[in-house]
C-alpha cells in the first residue's frame, strides 16, 4: 500500500462518501524499514533493514484546545486545562496516589481535514524507571474503545530526558545503530532505533481512530537500555493511565504488537491491571519463552551449519541477550516462560508465527500451545525444508517463492481489533493487498497435505467475513465475505458462496 490517507484509498475504492461515516478517518499499513504506510504499525521487530519511515506530512494545529482528562484513583475526572501550547517546562502532573501521570504536551493534528486530539505523556511508578506514551483518545466524545501498540524501538525525542534527546540528535532516520546504553555496551553492537515523531504516531493509529477507536502507543525505548522486566514495567504504565483515563471503555481494549513488541503485547497483557486487562489482543511472531529463546541462541549450531550464520546471528542478539541477562542475574527467567504465560495470561491472544522464523524459534509458540495457554495460533507453514543458512535476519522467508506475510498480518489484526471491540452495528474498513493475500492464500492451502487443518487461517478468515467488513485497497473495494468467497473457491476449488462459506468456516477449512 501507498502512503496515502484513508480517505482518499476509500474514494478510489469506492467507498466514500456514501457508505463511510465521514468523521472517521485512517489508513491500513505496516511500517517496515524503506516502506510505512499511514495505519496498522506492524513491528518491523527483529528484520535488518536500514531504510527510512516516510514522514506522513500532518500539520499540527495549534489553536485547538484539548482536555486532557485524566482521573484520580477516586473516578473523579480531573481537567487539567492543557492546551496545544503546552510545552515540556510547562507540564500538567496529575498525582493518582502511587501512579502519576505528566502531560508533558498536548495538542491536535489535522489529517485529512480530520481532527485528532493526541497527548504526550511520562509514567512514574516509585521504584521505575519513568515510562512514556503518545495518546489519542477515542474521537467521537466520551468513553470508547481503545487499543494499545507496543513501541520497543520508536524514539522519545520530546520525553527531556537525557538519552532520548541524544538518540534523537544522531538517528534521524529508521535504521541499526551504534548500542550505547543497553547494559554492558561496549559499542560493538547495533539496535533498531525509529525515531516517531507526533504525526508518525498518528500516522501509525489513523486505521483506528477513523473508525472511532483510541490508541494509546507506548514506548519501550530499547535504545536507552534497562532490561526485560523493565520493558514489562513500560507496558503495565500504560495500562495504569488507562485505569484512570476516563475516555477510555474499560471493557473494550485491545492490544497489539510484534517482535520484540510482541513479547511486550503477551507481558503486558498478562500484568495489566485486572480492571483494564486487554478484551483480546494479537501478537506477531513474539518471544514468550525466553527459557527456550535463550537455549536456541546458545545452540546456534543445532539450527545452523554455517559458522559466519551462526555468527551473524549471535552478534544481533547479543543487545537482546544483554537485556535478558539484567534480568536473570536478579530474577531468573522462569517469569518469562510457557508455563508462566499460561498461569497468568486470561486475554485471548491470537498470535502468528511463521515456521521458518530465524529470530524467534517457533518452538515458542509451539509450547505455549502445548501448556494451554489461552492462544489461537497460526503457525504458517511450508513444503520442503528450511534452507536455514541462507535465510536473512527475517522473521518469514524472503525467497521469491515464498509470499511476504507482512500483508496478511495488516489486514488480520485489523479485522481481529475492530470486530472484538466495535459494535454489530458498526460497519469496519479493513485495508489488503489483493496480490499478496492471494499467493499467502495459496501458499497455505499447499500445505494442508501435509496433516495441519489450518483451523486458526480459518478463523481468521471467518473474521473478514463478518458481515460489517469492507476490505478496499486502491481501485478495488468490496465486503469481506465477498471477497474471501472468491479467495477460498480458487485455492480450494470450491463454489462456496458467502453464506455458505461462513457456514464452512465456523467448522474449518475444506480438507483436500
Amino acid at each position: 500500500m501507498t502512503n496515502r490517507p484513508l480517505f482518499a484509498l476509500l474514494l478510489l475504492a469506492g467507498l466514500a462518501p456514501a457508505c463511510l461515516d465521514p468523521v472517521r478517518s485512517g489508513d491500513g499499513g505496516q511500517v517496515d524499514a524503506g516502506a510505512a504506510d499511514a495505519g496498522l504499525a506492524v513491528d518491523a521487530g527483529l528484520a535488518v533493514d536500514a531504510g527510512s519511515a516516510p514522514d506522513s506530512g500532518v500539520a499540527v494545529d495549534s489553536g485547538v484546545a484539548v482536555d486532557s482528562g485524566v482521573a484520580v484513583d477516586s473516578g473523579v475526572a480531573v481537567d487539567s486545562g492543557v492546551d496545544a501550547s503546552v510545552a515540556a517546562d510547562a507540564s500538567v502532573s496529575i498525582d493518582a496516589g502511587i501512579f502519576m501521570v505528566t502531560v508533558i504536551d498536548a495538542g491536535v493534528l489535522d489529517q485529512d481535514g480530520h481532527l485528532f486530539a493526541y497527548r504526550l505523556l511520562r509514567f512514574d511508578v516509585p521504584g521505575n524507571p519513568p515510562s512514556f506514551g503518545q495518546y489519542f483518545p477515542p474521537p467521537d466524545g466520551g468513553a470508547g474503545p481503545v487499543i494499545v501498540i507496543t513501541q520497543p524501538y520508536a524514539g522519545v525525542a520530546w520525553s527531556g530526558e537525557e538519552v532520548d534527546h541524544r538518540w534523537a540528535a544522531k538517528a534521524t532516520s529508521y535504521g541499526l545503530f551504534v548500542d550505547t546504553d543497553s547494559p554492558g555496551a561496549d559499542g560493538g553492537d547495533f539496535i533498531i532505533y525509529q525515531p516517531m515523531s507526533v504525526a508518525e504516531g498518528l500516522s501509525q493509529s489513523f486505521i483506528y481512530l477513523f473508525q472511532g477507536v483510541g490508541v494509546l502507543q507506548v514506548f519501550g525505548r530499547f535504545y536507552a537500555g534497562g532490561s526485560i522486566q523493565n520493558d514489562v514495567d513500560d507496558m503495565v504504565a500504560g495500562f495504569r493511565f488507562l485505569e484512570v483515563e476516563p475516555t477510555v471503555q474499560k471493557s473494550e481494549i485491545g492490544i497489539f504488537g510484534g517482535s520484540w513488541g510482541g513479547f511486550e503485547a503477551v507481558y503486558a497483557a498478562m500484568y495489566a491491571p485486572v480492571s483494564v486487562r486487554p478484551k483480546l489482543g494479537i501478537s506477531v511472531y513474539p518471544l514468550t519463552d525466553f527459557e527456550v529463546q535463550e537455549h536456541f541462541l546458545t545452540h546456534l549450531s543445532e539450527r545452523f551449519s554455517s559458522p559466519t550464520q551462526q555468527a551473524t546471528v549471535a552478534q544481533f542478539f547479543a543487545p537482546y541477550r544483554r537485556r535478558i541477562a539484567a534480568t536473570a542475574s536478579t530474577r531468573g527467567l522462569s517469569q518469562f516462560n510457557a508455563a508462566n504465560v499460561r498461569a497468568r495470561l486470561t486475554t485471548p491472544m491470537a498470535i502468528l508465527h511463521d515456521s521458518w522464523d530465524v529470530l524467534v524459534p517457533v518452538e515458542e509458540t509451539r509450547a505455549l500451545m502445548d501448556a494451554g495457554a489461552p492462544v489461537d495460533a497460526m503457525i504458517l507453514q511450508h513444503l520442503g525444508s528450511p534452507p536455514w543458512d541462507t535465510f536473512g535476519l527475517k522473521h518469514f522467508p524472503v525467497a521469491a517463492e515464498e509470499p511476504n506475510n507482512d500483508s496478511a498480518v495488516i489486514t488480520f489484526t485489523v479485522a481481529h481489533l475492530l470486530g472484538g471491540l466495535l459494535p454489530a452495528s458498526q460497519t469496519l474498513y479493513v485495508p489488503i493487498e489483493r496480490a499478496k493475500l492471494h499467493a499467502f492464500i495459496a501458499a497455505q492451502r499447499a500445505t494442508q497435505p501435509t496433516g495441519d487443518p489450518l483451523h486458526s487461517l480459518a478463523r481468521r478468515l471467518l473474521e473478514l467475513t463478518d458481515p460489517r467488513v469492507y476490505v478496499f485497497e486502491p481501485g478495488f473495494a468490496s465486503t469481506g465475505a465477498d471477497y474471501v468467497t472468491l479467495e477460498v473457491n480458487a485455492a480450494w476449488q470450491t463454489s462456496f458462496t458467502p453464506a455458505t462459506l461462513r457456514a464452512q468456516l465456523l467448522i474449518g477449512l475444506p480438507i483436500p
